[in-house]
């Protein structure tokens, strides 16, 4: 407590039942310059002021609640634990108190008209104890009214304030090296290293300077008429977001930005500056700024990657591409192998599949301690491709993370893949019939996969065993039967010359079945079956030989080749019944006649041989001449 000359405490009795100035606000400030004029009207300049400060200086502001006017106020902050006064403290209250470091003192000399508001500006220092909170401290005051005479003295005004702690934003960035030429992401850090909460943060990415200073943009000459102005082409360029916003970022704490960057091929081996401009609230709530930048390496040539994912599980099938079934779960295979001269550690692998209809049902992370020089991997993952790609390129993606020569990396390579449909031949219905008096070899083949098999011929080949007794010696062309469609059959017929001493019996067929993919690759395989064969002859009016041949265990073919036969003989008996009845009509009609004329007149022999022979018939008469 600060002890006061008596005299002080003397004035006015009157004085001593009005109202005394009282505590309004308190911020820390660097305008300390007292104001002759009424500082309610002036906007308060604050400041942000964090532990180990140092010397800094605390606004009090106060409220005349008299009901007269004040004038000659005279401060004495008693500072608590952490601050300091700073200079020499007043000849009077050093000899009223043992610890004159712990005042300071202020003073305000113009006028404050009852119900104004004055402010007094402490100067102290900020130690490195004193941490981010709310503090108290004790304010004494002296003032005189005017047109009084005396001073009045209050003491133990209560003075709350708090430091508030810093906003300290530093920019950092992870990777320096662009490669010309080709789109770079760019991670850029935003840390607050300060002691207080910076809220709002907004990064915008502006254009890029040179090391030396020059703008690195498209400049076209000032003037109209200086067409041959020289001009600058653009280095660096931002072709991603140009505004990020973060919000807060609470204290030792950082955000992150991935600005897409396109250094141009001209500026390689140079240093470029991004510049950054970042506005944020302070712990005030006011809005700051400040403005930063970068400086990033164009490389002179893109650097060579340490780690490399490459097709199958081999490291000399480099060239092979994985083929992937449609509709089908199968493993596929890769590998990741370690081109460089130092080892990686902490080695994670992910794979991803860049497309929605082909699934990673098995692993897709593997995790590695280390992987030595010139060794390698050899991963595998099942997958599922739908029908729906058949016929369609697609990538997967396998990012490495890793640490190599203390510095974490991270690598995507894309491997691709292509999906085949599957096609999947069956030869059925396997049979001889006679077409055009001829014998053909018929059948069906049928495609069991999921796409179509193009450009289709079949043809019957030799046996490849020798000791096979062969149904045909010449063997016809191929046929071509065009496009065999997924789940639908197709009938084929092969002419065949077959000799007539060929014994009926079973023989095996051997048919070259050629088609074509999606990708129109050929494709040959061979199908077995086997056909039985019995030859039926006849002979026709004309004393010719038609064999008729027909499949044994089966009246097809033999039913196909008599139905001909049958209907002509059918034919000829309908004839013959037909002139047979036409004889005897024409027979009855005679012998009416000839009874109408009366049997009387009928005198000679041989008249009444022929009624009787008419009447009778063929046999009757013959008996008769017997």
């Amino acid at each position: 407590m600060l002890l006061l000359p008596s005299a002080w405490t003397l004035g006015n009795a009157n004085a001593q039942t009005d109202k005394d100035p009282a505590f309004q606000d308190s911020y820390w400030t660097d305008n300390n310059a007292i104001s002759s004029s009424n500082t309610s009207t002036n906007d308060p300049v604050k400041k942000e002021v964090g532990p180990e400060e140092g010397a800094a200086t605390l606004a009090v502001v106060l409220v005349n609640k008299a009901r007269s006017d004040i004038t000659a106020v005279k401060g004495y902050l008693s500072l608590p634990s952490g601050f300091n006064a700073i200079g020499l403290i007043p000849y009077e209250v050093r000899n009223n108190t043992s610890d004159s470091l712990q005042y300071s003192v202020d003073s305000y000399n113009s006028i404050v008209k009852s119900g104004d508001t004055f402010t007094l500006y402490f100067d102290m220092n900020v130690l490195k104890n004193a941490g981010v909170g709310w503090y108290n401290a004790s304010l004494d005051l002296i003032y005189s009214k005017v047109l009084e005479t005396g001073q009045i003295a209050v003491k133990d005004i209560a003075i709350p304030f708090r430091i508030t702690g810093k906003v300290i934003l530093d920019v950092l960035s992870e990777n320096h090296h662009l490669i010309p030429g080709s789109s770079n992401t760019v991670k850029i850090s935003i840390k607050n290293k300060g002691t207080a909460n910076a809220s709002g943060v907004i990064v915008s990415v502006n254009g890029a300077t040179s090391a030396s200073g020059s703008p690195s943009s498209s400049n076209l000459s000032s003037s109209a008429d200086d067409v041959n102005g020289p001009t600058e082409s653009v280095s660096l360029v931002n072709i991603g977001n140009s505004t990020f916003d973060i919000g807060i970022i609470p204290t030792n704490r950082t955000a992150d930005i991935n600005p897409l960057l396109y250094p141009s091929n001209s500026a390689a081996e140079s240093v470029q500056n991004l510049a950054l401009h970042i506005s944020y609230g302070d712990a005030y709530g006011n809005i700051k700024s400040s403005d930063e930048s970068v400086g990033l390496i164009i490389s002179a040539k893109p650097p060579q990657s340490i780690l490399n994912a490459k097709h199958g599980i081999s490291s000399n099938d480099q060239n092979s591409s994985i083929l992937l079934k449609a509709g089908k779960i199968q493993d596929m295979g890769f590998t990741v192998a370690n081109e460089g001269k130092q080892p990686v550690a902490d080695l994670v692998i992910t794979l991803t599949s860049q497309t929605d209809t082909v699934k990673i049902l098995g692993n897709s992370k593997w995790t590695f301690e280390n992987l030595m020089p010139e060794s390698e991997l050899n991963l595998s993952s099942t997958v599922f491709a739908s029908e729906d790609v058949i016929g369609k390129p697609i990538q997967f993606s396998v990012k490495m993370q890793y640490v190599s020569d203390e510095q974490s990396k991270t690598e995507t390579i894309n491997i691709g893949s292509y999906v085949e449909g599957e096609i999947t031949l069956k030869l059925y219905d396997l049979d001889i019939n006679i077409i055009g008096n001829r014998p053909n070899l018929v059948g069906n083949l049928l495609n069991e996969g999921n796409t179509v098999a193009l450009f289709t011929t079949v043809g019957m080949i030799k046996s490849p065993f020798t000791e096979e007794k062969s149904l045909v010696k010449h063997f016809p062309s191929r046929q071509y039967l065009g496009d065999l469609t997924e789940n639908s059959p197709l009938p084929f017929s092969i002419p065949l010359t077959i000799e007539n001493s060929t014994k009926a019996g079973i023989y095996p067929v051997h048919l070259r079945v050629a088609y074509r993919d999606d990708l129109r690759i050929l494709h040959e395989l061979t199908m077995n079956g086997s056909v039985g064969f019995k030859p039926i002859q006849q002979t026709t009016h004309k004393g010719q030989s038609i064999f008729a041949i027909g499949n044994i265990g089966s009246d097809n073919t033999r039913n196909s080749s008599i139905i001909p036969i049958l209907i002509i003989l059918g034919i000829a008996i309908l004839i013959i019944v037909t002139i047979v009845l036409l004889r005897k009509r024409r027979s009855k009609s005679k012998l009416s006649k000839i009874l109408g004329s009366g049997r009387n007149n009928i005198k000679n022999e041989e008249g009444e041989e022929d009624i009787h022979s008419l009447l009778s018939g063929p046999n009757d008469k013959k008996s008769r001449n017997d």
